[in-house]
């Protein structure tokens, strides 16, 4: 069910603590992605995870917030702007 955003000043929502924000989940990890104009509803929309903490790349399951940061590549896998982890 949709439901209106925080205000921008107090954070009140007139539809209570379960006005969620929700974006995008294209590789359906669970983890909607970061950048992206929420919708705010009280469930999750189809394909919609919640966007906090957000997804860094939402072409690739196996990158998001949850993953530990152990890619020897180069690749930002746990979203926290670091590449550490060999």
């Amino acid at each position: 069910l949709a439901c209106a955003p925080p205000d921008e000043c107090t954070g009140d929502t007139a539809d209570g603590p379960d006005c969620l924000a929700w974006c995008p989940d294209e590789d359906r990890d669970n983890y909607g992605l970061k950048d992206a104009t929420p919708v705010w509803a009280t469930t999750a929309p189809g394909g919609m995870a919640l966007c906090w903490p957000g997804d860094c790349d939402d072409t690739d399951a196996e990158v998001n917030p949850g993953e530990e940061q152990t890619d020897c590549f180069g690749r930002d896998v746990d979203c926290s702007s670091g590449t550490s982890g060999c």
